[in-house]
């Protein structure tokens, strides 16, 4: 399997926009959801249920797997080298600060029991994996430890290019992967795919995580789950963020002194450009 790419995350930085876009590429094969997360807690079902995955995948294609939790799982960083030593990984960077607001507010949207923003920082928060903390310095340890696995491999991109021009990484992504060149002005919509702050019920978000519902998509043709796909996509799209009930003064005070060094790490990184490769190296100048 040596024709599958992955889109570790960041989560809260795009991740969602990419699956349903990259949906529309004529030789990009997805699995039936965004997040299998088969290199985070999934690992112990080995590489045959991976490869099952992609079992439908034609030979022309070249598979994605798009799974942020790789991001916050950092064990899936040497899972993902493993499988692969040459496979290319893209990190979509958002402002460490404003992605742990962004975060919490997923958590309040997904989970039946909410903390205020400052225990929830304390605690962490459980993934089905581990217990996950958003402490300073974790965004500056991940993006390092991406870099130094993969090197030239790796793809960097500032998530506020992605919000702006998302067209100039979808070409970035295509280059770097190889794909053949696809996305154009007149194929890529700007909106804003928020997966933390879908108008769903909290039961459907957790019916769908059920293992016997995941097996379920897993037999239907791939089609058929893009179909209905596409049918919730129409229904959630939005062309702004309506978040506010989070970013109290006093949850953004205390992002940014958590986060303050990340900040600065994440800024410095892309101060010579939004597109780099994972030796420092500038890769949006083709642009």
């Amino acid at each position: 399997m040596k024709n599958i790419f992955i889109i570790a995350g960041m989560s809260r930085a795009g991740t969602t926009f990419l699956y349903y876009t990259f949906l529309k590429h004529p030789v990009v094969f997805l699995p039936y959801h965004k997040e299998i997360s088969f290199f985070s807690y999934n690992y112990n079902k080995g590489l045959n249920w991976y490869k099952q995955l992609y079992q439908d995948m034609r030979e022309e294609q070249v598979g994605v797997d798009i799974t942020p939790i790789y991001s916050l799982d950092l064990r899936s960083i040497e899972r993902i080298k493993k499988f692969n030593p040459d496979i290319k990984v893209i990190l979509i960077v958002r402002k460490p600060s404003d992605w742990a607001l962004s975060f919490y507010n997923q958590y309040l949207n997904n989970s039946w029991q909410t903390l205020p923003f400052e225990k929830f920082v304390v605690e962490g928060y459980q993934l089905p994996s581990h217990l996950f903390k958003l402490e300073e310095f974790f965004i500056i340890e991940t993006i390092s430890q991406y870099r130094e696995t993969f090197e030239k491999n790796l793809l960097l991109c500032d998530f506020s290019l992605l919000q702006k021009e998302p067209l100039k990484i979808l070409l970035a992504i295509e280059h770097f992967t190889g794909l053949p060149p696809y996305f154009t002005e007149n194929n890529v919509e700007n909106i804003v795919i928020n997966a933390g702050n879908h108008k769903t019920f909290k039961v459907i978000s957790y019916v769908l995580r059920q293992k016997p519902v995941i097996s379920l998509l897993g037999m239907m043709p791939q089609w058929t789950v893009h179909f209905f796909h596409n049918l919730f996509l129409k229904s959630q799209r939005k062309k702004s963020c309506q978040n506010a009930k989070v970013y109290t003064p006093e949850n953004i005070q205390l992002a940014k002194q958590i986060f303050s060094k990340d900040d600065i790490y994440v800024q410095e990184l892309f101060s010579q450009g939004q597109v780099l490769l994972g030796d420092g190296s500038l890769f949006d100048t083709f642009l």
